[in-house]
């Protein structure tokens, strides 16, 4: 929601600032413009400072830390694919795939330590490469995956943005989809109560609206499983370094994205109708 918000604001600042230039240049050349013209102008100059700031604004993001990009590599367990938009963590399981989207504005492969882990345990991870690195893009980017890829259960999650949108793909497609995990996110659309969800976040986030979560919280099932982190804040999901407005952790990347693992584990368990790890082999 924030997002949009400061979208619509922007595009209406852009608007006023293209049709103050068109009325400025009109007094400059002292020339009497019809309001047709002078309207058309104003439209195309907001258009094209829309299309700058919107170009500044995305090119602004976290990026990977150096652990993160290594982590690409994979690991004696994991091997490492690239896939046309993204990456897939194969690691010793068959049976269970996890769709991953990331966060606004964030590296994709910033999350690879936390797939790594994920994977390892025997339930194969895609990383999705967001366009703009921005899952409002691409929300469906699931459908690709699902399409390509013969797994016989599926989950998705993702993180802030991205899971408030792997959210809305889980509720309008909970025939292909069987669990759900949020991580400092929400969900704005009602899931199935037949979907099994995990919601985690650490308590010292500084970036998730508390109070958007709360409010959104009846949309999820009621046997959610929700895990709070003791000393974990927003970016500690991923590998990125501080994000602005966040909180410092009283817990490592490392200690936080271990317990994120051990949840969706124990929910993938339950999809795959025992333990992940006893099941990989």
């Amino acid at each position: 929601m924030k997002y949009i918000v400061i979208s619509i604001v922007v595009m209406a600042l852009c608007l006023v600032v293209g049709f103050i230039v068109v009325r400025f240049a009109q007094r400059k050349a002292k020339a009497q413009w019809p309001m047709w013209l002078r309207a058309l102008l104003g439209i195309a100059c907001g258009l094209v400072l829309m299309v700058a700031v919107g170009v500044g604004y995305l090119q602004q993001y976290q990026h990977a830390a150096p652990e993160a990009v290594a982590a690409l590599e994979g690991s004696e367990e994991v091997i490492v694919q690239e896939t046309p938009n993204g990456w897939l963590f194969d690691g010793p399981g068959s049976q269970t795939a996890f769709v991953f989207y990331p966060g606004a504005k964030v590296e994709a492969a910033a999350y690879a330590p936390l797939m790594n882990r994920i994977s390892a345990l025997g339930m194969d991870c895609f990383l999705v490469r967001m366009p703009f690195r921005m899952a409002l893009f691409d929300g469906g980017a699931a459908d690709e995956l699902i399409s390509a890829y013969d797994y016989d259960h599926w989950m998705v999650g993702g993180h802030s943005m991205g899971g408030m949108m792997a959210a809305n793909y889980a509720a309008e497609n909970p025939d292909q989809v069987e669990g759900l995990a949020l991580l400092a996110a929400y969900s704005t659309e009602p899931i199935s109560d037949d979907m099994l969800v995990v919601s985690i976040y650490g308590d010292r986030d500084g970036v998730l609206d508390r109070e958007a979560y709360e409010d959104n919280f009846a949309n999820l099932p009621p046997d959610v499983f929700e895990v709070v982190i003791e000393g974990g804040n927003h970016a500690n999901f991923g590998n990125y370094g501080n994000q602005p407005g966040d909180n410092a952790a009283e817990v490592s990347a490392e200690v936080q994205q271990k317990q994120t693992t051990s949840a969706i584990a124990h929910v993938a368990t339950e999809i795959q109708g025992g333990c992940i790890a006893c099941l990989a082999k």
